[in-house]
């Protein structure tokens, strides 16, 4: 009986203010290593140059507890995938330009690797393994909000994008609008839980007779309600703002499943470790008698994962690399 060959594949992720390394092994994640920036809670938002040298100061430590947690050398390494885009670029460069080096150093291949695509691929990870394709994707995060039609390991086709902010953006400036620190999502989530009875607070669902997402509007709503309510009840605001904008996510998923038939309805993105996000997309995929997927909460923000697994798949020819070296590659944005 032939033994199986372990090989060990490295991801550098540092598209913004997370610096992320992790090394997965014949689909299984043996290492796991993250450095958030705190150091943006005191501006309200990520400063690009600050989060570039944030990367350059961690990615050292990071990659020697990566090898430690593998228990390998990095002469074991057999591959590196590093997110290429989208995002920041001068964070970019440094998960770039440091993984070159180490592969040039190795004589290693190196992938670069789609930061959304990597977002779809942690759904390898989930309780839920996808088997059956296509698969319905929402992605909501920081800087995407988007739905895909997910037909691996063919190409992706996006349905429509959002058309001004994210959701992760929306959540975030209504919390530094409330003064709750950045980043805002957690925060608006958690007071969101020590709401009681009814929402009190009545916003509109952004484009329900269109197609589409938008939540710049929403946002300017918020605007106008805190600026009006001296006396705002702080958990009644979250509750209320998180559910709507949430409405908007389920509401334009279900138009999508009534007009394809789909064997899965998954979340990815920072967005999605909101555990309430997570159970209203649960019982919308229990209701069209749907698989849900979903990663594990620490697969959904930005990691090394991400990278690693698109990377590893690349490596053993299960999927094609692109020419673009991942950016935007294997994705259809022709709406």
């Amino acid at each position: 009986m032939a033994t199986v060959k372990n090989t060990y594949v490295l991801g550098i992720e540092t598209s913004c203010d997370d610096t992320g390394l992790a090394i997965i092994s014949n689909g299984e994640v043996v290492a796991f290593q993250k450095s958030s920036q705190g150091v943006h809670q005191n501006t309200n938002g990520v400063v690009p140059q600050i989060a570039a040298q944030e990367h350059l100061k961690e990615i050292d430590f990071l990659f020697e507890a990566c090898l430690n947690d593998a228990k390998i050398t990095m002469q074991k390494i057999s591959a590196i995938g590093v997110t290429s885009g989208p995002g920041l670029i001068g964070s970019l460069a440094v998960g770039a330009s440091w993984a070159l080096g180490l592969s040039q150093n190795l004589n290693l291949p190196i992938y670069g690797i789609n930061h959304l695509e990597g977002h779809v691929f942690t759904l390898f990870f989930s309780e839920n393994k996808p088997t059956k394709f296509p698969i319905l994707v929402l992605l909501a995060s920081g800087g995407h909000t988007m739905l895909l039609d997910w037909d691996y390991p063919r190409e992706f086709n996006q349905i429509f994008n959002t058309r001004d902010d994210s959701a992760g953006e929306a959540l975030d400036k209504v919390a530094t609008m409330l003064n709750l620190g950045f980043p805002g999502g957690p925060e608006i989530e958690r007071h969101a839980k020590q709401a009681k009875g009814d929402h009190s607070y009545n916003f509109t669902v952004p484009m329900r007779n269109k197609t589409g997402f938008s939540f710049s509007g929403l946002k300017t709503e918020a605007r106008k309600k805190i600026n009006l309510d001296d006396k705002l009840n702080l958990a009644d605001f979250c509750a209320s703002f998180q559910k709507v904008a949430f409405d908007h996510l389920l509401d334009q998923s279900e138009k999508q499943l009534a007009l394809k038939q789909y064997h899965g309805l998954a979340i990815v993105g920072g967005v999605s470790a909101n555990q309430n996000l997570r159970n209203r997309f649960q019982s919308l995929a229990r209701e069209h008698s749907l698989s849900f997927l979903a990663p594990p909460l620490r697969l959904s923000t930005d990691n090394g994962v991400m990278p690693a697994v698109v990377a590893e798949k690349m490596f053993n020819n299960e999927i094609q690399e692109s020419p673009l070296k991942g950016i935007f590659s294997r994705f259809n944005f022709k709406q």
